[in-house]
């Protein structure tokens, strides 16, 4: 039992500290990697039937995902915080 609840305890530990440092990521606004700012450019270039197509620049991800991203695109505007929220909160 003892052992149990502190394996509960360690394993919450390790999901608040990745959770910790994933915001301190987020929250230092640093640039797109080069991959980001392809599928960046592709999100904001296309309309929500584009992402049909192939993707410029080997591209690939799901519709779904690229939808979402457009959504956020549209309601805060083309900034890094739009492009890594969603991935962020998944």
């Amino acid at each position: 039992m003892v052992w149990s609840l502190r394996i509960r305890l360690l394993a919450g530990a390790a999901v608040a500290a990745g959770i910790a440092l994933r915001a301190i990521a987020l929250l230092q606004d640093r640039a797109l990697w080069v991959d980001e700012a392809c599928l960046a450019l592709n999100v904001v270039g296309r309309s929500f039937g584009g992402f049909l197509d192939r993707l410029s620049w080997d591209q690939v991800a799901p519709v779904g995902f690229l939808a979402v991203e457009k959504l956020l695109v549209m309601l805060i505007g083309p900034e890094e915080i739009a492009f890594r929220l969603f991935p962020f909160l998944c």
